[in-house]
């Protein structure tokens, strides 16, 4: 399972969200709230194209039985 870069645009607004919610909380649990949102928007695109395509795959599988 290969890692997608945008895992860094996840990771760093946490961090940032850390160190700065010491400082400004408001701020922070803006950017932390930000960045559960990522992940959990990352997590559900991972895997709803993971069923598209596997229904893809199946698909093309059923058109070439056809042929």
């Amino acid at each position: 399972m290969k890692k997608s870069p945008s895992i860094h645009l996840i990771i760093w607004p946490c961090i940032a969200g850390a160190f700065l919610s010491q400082t400004d909380s408001q701020l922070g649990g803006i950017i932390i709230a930000f960045g559960v949102g990522a992940i959990l928007y990352g997590i559900y695109v991972h895997f709803h194209n993971k069923r598209i395509s596997s229904r893809r795959s199946e698909f093309l599988k059923t058109v070439n039985k056809w042929r």
